[in-house]
């Protein structure tokens, strides 16, 4: 009879067995996932290319019989510098598949692609990065792509989408509630919905296989957390860049100052400010109340606490810092919460000796604040007393003996 340690030693290889086929399982749908995706892609830019070519073709034949043409596709340069990113993304690009058949579906996915690009050269906004569903774009001011974003929310709600595809419920009509039996009202969604969000900062630039310039590091990071948060049919931006707009360059908007979010990439949470065409401002009903901790909409049943702006699961109102439960009791920075000991750690002065937060006792001297235990000759470690002075060198403390020897 097998003894209870050999007992645990199969059971835990049996389990070492089942996480590695359940690893194995998931890169192989990950993959399978990943060549579905780069098919369809393949096939709608084959859609696309097909299209520019007719069109092309037509272009040429209006100025061989000298008709009235109409200009080539412009390309706006990609930006450089301190640069405004949007990312777009269209929620539940899956139920497309789901409930259209191929052709219907990459029908859908070429007139967002064109209600999207069409925005492109009047706003001076350059593509970076498409792929199925989202996508990446660049400005040289940040007007430019707020602007463009407005004119897309709007385009998406106005357009007139197959029936089949308004049937499906993440697709469907909605209007306000007070309009339910009018009619003639004009919806606040319709047809897929895009969330957005823009965000400003430097960034790598990369050339793709194409010679495409594309970019990468921390501030994409940023904008690609912001706009995976967006509520489907909202726009989001980052107080930083929101804080440097020149409003008079912007079209009519209504916008709103949700609260700090924890997102990707933000140390210390993400203010954001909701924005939204004045013609479906009343879409902020919809997108309901979101915890400022965990991200999720607190539902009708949940317990909630208000602070600083924002809702909060009342079990997820924790110190920002080390996630510690604040019971209500908090110190708020930059529109953060922190527990006491977080807040001073973050406040309080550094230590010259050892460079650690100083949050008791200390000694003010040379210029710089010391542990008790840090001021002491940088030479011998002997501390100042009666019998000791101590004497100030490149901003380090020195004994009067250690002194005397450096200076001859």
């Amino acid at each position: 009879m097998p003894s209870v340690d050999e007992l645990a030693a199969q059971a835990a290889e049996q389990m070492r067995l089942y996480e590695d086929q359940k690893e194995t399982s998931q890169r192989r749908q990950e993959a399978a996932k990943n060549l579905q995706n780069a098919s369809l892609q393949d096939k709608l830019n084959a859609r696309l290319k097909k299209k520019e070519e007719k069109q092309k073709i037509e272009q040429e034949k209006s100025e061989k019989y000298q008709l009235q043409a109409s200009a080539g596709p412009a390309k706006v340069n990609p930006p450089k510098g301190v640069i405004t990113f949007g990312y777009f993304v269209v929620k539940n690009v899956a139920v497309f598949w789901e409930n259209l058949d191929e052709d219907n579906a990459l029908k859908v996915l070429e007139e967002i692609h064109e209600l999207i690009t069409k925005e492109l050269v009047p706003n001076n906004v350059y593509l970076a990065k498409e792929e199925i569903g989202k996508c990446l774009l660049a400005a040289e001011k940040p007007e430019q792509l707020i602007n463009m974003a407005l004119k897309i929310q709007e385009n998406f709600n106005n357009h007139s989408w197959s029936s089949t595809l308004t049937s499906i419920p993440s697709c469907k009509k909605l209007v306000r509630p007070e309009d339910t039996n009018n009619a003639d009202a004009k919806p606040l969604f319709n047809g897929p919905r895009i969330q957005m969000g823009i965000h400003s900062g430097d960034a790598a630039t990369i050339k793709d296989n194409n010679g495409n310039t594309t970019y990468s590091g921390i501030n994409i990071l940023k904008v690609e957390s912001i706009g995976n948060f967006a509520q489907p049919g909202q726009i989001l931006v980052s107080s930083m860049t929101w804080s440097k707009i020149d409003a008079s360059k912007l079209v009519e908007h209504h916008s709103t100052q949700p609260g700090v979010y924890k997102l990707d990439g933000f140390s210390g949470g993400c203010k954001v400010a909701e924005l939204l065409p004045i013609s479906l401002k009343d879409r902020s009903k919809f997108f309901g109340s979101v915890c400022a901790n965990c991200n999720d909409v607190i539902k009708p049943n949940e317990q909630f606490f208000k602070a600083l702006n924002c809702i909060w699961h009342i079990n997820h109102f924790r110190c920002f810092q080390c996630n510690t439960d604040l019971g209500g009791s908090y110190v708020d920075v930059d529109g953060s919460p922190f527990c006491k000991n977080c807040y001073l750690l973050k406040n309080a002065p550094k230590c010259k000796g050892c460079s650690n937060p100083i949050t008791g006792a200390y000694i003010n001297a040379i210029g710089a604040y010391w542990h008790g235990d840090c001021f002491s000759c940088r030479q011998c470690l002997r501390k100042p007393s009666p019998d000791v002075q101590m004497y100030e060198k490149d901003g380090l403390p020195y004994c009067g003996e250690c002194y005397k020897q450096m200076m001859n």
